[in-house]
């Protein structure tokens, strides 16, 4: 049966398939790692709709995007992700603490009319 797009209206958004905060049980989406690391972050977006992704505490570096117009080597805290995008991200932590990785686009931060659910995850550094 075909999708009727104009009708198509999403409540659930996921990462590996995995919404908050089951998504904290999954160590493939989870970041747990220690001030000075190196941590690569590979980012995907497979789906229609566009994603910010936005990081508290820390600016990761683009090391590939497939967009053309997000320039490897920039680093900020928020990045646009079109649909059927990919980026690789480099962060190097300089503080302890827990930060809050999510979407910025609020509709994928929520599941079910729950808050936060969906696209939210926590980033440790020890």
């Amino acid at each position: 049966m075909p999708v009727d797009w104009n009708a198509y209206r999403p409540d659930y958004f996921t990462i590996n398939g995995r919404s908050f905060p089951d998504l904290q049980l999954d160590p493939t989406a989870t970041i747990l790692q220690n001030v000075g690391d190196t941590i690569f972050i590979f980012v995907a977006n497979t789906g229609r709709a566009k994603h910010s992704l936005h990081f508290h505490g820390f600016h990761p570096e683009v090391i590939y995007s497939s967009d053309p117009w997000i320039q490897v080597g920039s680093a900020k805290d928020t990045w646009p992700m079109k649909p059927m995008s990919a980026l690789l991200l480099q962060l190097v932590p300089d503080k302890l603490g827990r930060y809050s990785v999510h979407d910025h686009n609020l509709v994928a931060v929520s599941g079910g009319g729950v808050h936060p659910n969906g696209m939210f995850t926590i980033m440790e550094i020890q």
